[in-house]
């Protein structure tokens, strides 16, 4: 039961990260298009960023929680 809390827990924290890299992306390419007057690559900032980060976080979360909570297997 702990493991699972676990898990769901560091999906809810990567999902919540995810959302804060978004945001922080929106004011990145906001603020290109505004100061620079380039145009960004909005796919990238936008889409891309975001979904790697929620991997690289559900991953890392994931993980430290299997060595904290020791889920043994077998």
């Amino acid at each position: 039961m702990r493991w699972r809390a676990g898990h769901r827990r560091a999906w809810q924290r990567s999902r919540i990260g995810a959302a804060l890299v978004l945001a922080a992306m929106c004011v990145l390419w906001s603020g290109q298009e505004l100061v620079t007057g380039t145009r960004g690559r909005p796919f990238l900032l936008l889409v891309c960023v975001p979904l790697a980060s929620l991997a690289v976080l559900a991953a890392l979360l994931h993980g430290w929680w299997e060595l904290r909570a020791g889920r043994r297997r077998g």
